[in-house]
């Protein structure tokens, strides 16, 4: 009998040793930013989501054990979508029944767990019929020496990496023409003091809570000030 226990721990010890830790990722939630990034669109949209251009089961394996996956068998493609239709709706932007057609098109969705090198990589090609455009995201964030700790951070980032996705998606100008805002430009083209500084307190929250990497706030923040 001992023997035989021994040889079923023996087994689930290789299991464990094989298979790893999984990290799952955490729901999305919208960022508090998204309704001012949003705001005075006009347009609905319909979202459709394409096949993606790659093999897409939600799963991508963490220094070639862990998996960090999406629950409930989620495509990448479908979590991206999702998080885009939860802002839009909640910036009453989305009409699933006779909205404008959006298409979302997962192009690539991978990351790099080394360290010094952690980042999420996020291709996405959108469009509204006529005009067609890629959004492309690095997200960077911090690694870690221990395997399984810097795995269960990717999974983590991914919520983050779409959410500063999204944010350069609401910044394009195709993108603002089909939902009927403002050009990007125009919170800083009248020179208005105040409006500046909305928008350089809007890039500090976004850089606080992470959305952006600090390369991302100085590029931006440099826009603004250069609207002056």
């Amino acid at each position: 009998m001992l023997k035989k226990r021994t040889g079923m721990f023996l087994a689930a010890s290789l299991t464990l040793l094989f298979l790893g830790c999984a990290h799952q990722i955490p729901s999305y939630t919208p960022g508090s930013q998204s309704a001012t990034f949003l705001k005075g669109g006009v347009a609905k949209l319909k979202l459709v989501l394409q096949p993606s251009a790659f093999s897409d089961d939600g799963s991508l394996t963490c220094r070639l054990v862990d998996p960090v996956f999406l629950p409930n068998g989620q495509s990448f493609g479908q979590y991206i979508m999702d998080a885009l239709q939860q802002e839009l709706k909640a910036a009453e932007l989305n009409d699933q029944a006779t909205g404008k057609e959006f298409t979302v098109y997962p192009k690539r969705v991978d990351f790099s767990s080394a360290l010094g090198a952690t980042n999420w990589f996020l291709d996405v090609e959108y469009g509204n019929g006529r005009e067609k455009f890629v959004i492309s995201t690095v997200y960077n964030d911090r690694s870690s020496y221990e395997g399984s700790k810097a795995c269960g951070n990717m999974a983590l980032y991914f919520r983050k990496a779409v959410s500063a996705h999204l944010r350069q998606l609401y910044e394009h100008p195709t993108f603002r023409s089909v939902a009927g805002l403002p050009a990007s430009d125009s919170p800083t083209s009248s020179g208005n003091p105040s409006d500046v500084a909305t928008r350089l307190r809007q890039l500090e929250a976004l850089k606080k809570d992470g959305l952006i990497t600090k390369e991302e706030y100085d590029i931006r923040r440099q826009r603004v000030l250069d609207g002056l």
